[in-house]
């Protein structure tokens, strides 16, 4: 369990080598992670199409890698762009390969006002996974890059997956493409 905490982590813009998360999960069950603060400031960075999982995703404030019966609530989950590299995307919440999770009562939100280039932003990705969303209220805000570019979904889920998705209040603001549900087939049907 990780509870009752506070969590801050600030990034390296010029850090393209190694990872930066401020929680990182991998092969675990029966996790619980509530009534947490996470005020993280990250630099959206390429993605690493040779890795799998989360690994793809260098810079995350959150990473969960398989499990079973994981529990996300009452968390307050701020992360906040400071910089990109060339073609960007920054991730709040990425979740692969786990089963039952719970993502449920957080506050989540991921604002960039710092970026000059385009950003690709999901609050909530998750990928291969079973589970429910509900309940949460999540925000991803950028208007940086040019005009009709760039993309913002406060979740995306990409298959395979069975999933319930339920009762959040979801704001997407960009100057690109907005959803505030994405689903693909990525990782499968």
């Amino acid at each position: 369990e990780l509870t009752d905490s506070e969590i801050k982590l600030t990034g390296n813009v010029d850090n393209y080598d190694g990872y930066q998360y401020a929680l990182r999960i991998a092969d675990s069950d029966d996790v619980v992670i509530s009534d947490n603060v996470f005020d993280v400031a990250l630099p959206a960075r390429d993605v690493d199409w040779m890795s799998a999982g989360i690994d793809q995703d260098h810079v995350l404030a959150i990473g969960i890698q398989n499990g079973e019966n994981l529990k996300i609530t009452r968390n307050t989950i701020n992360n906040n762009v400071i910089g990109q590299t060339a073609y960007t995307t920054l991730d709040t919440l990425m979740v692969s390969g786990t089963q039952n999770i719970e993502i449920s009562y957080n506050n989540i939100s991921q604002i960039d006002a710092a970026s000059t280039a385009v950003g690709y932003y999901n609050v909530v990705d998750l990928y291969s996974f079973t589970g429910t969303v509900e309940y949460n209220n999540i925000i991803v805000n950028t208007t940086t890059g040019a005009v009709g570019s760039g993309t913002a979904y406060p979740i995306q889920m990409n298959g395979p997956f069975t999933a319930t998705v339920s009762y959040n209040n979801l704001t997407a603001i960009s100057n690109g493409p907005t959803a505030g549900i994405m689903t693909a087939n990525w990782a499968g049907i």
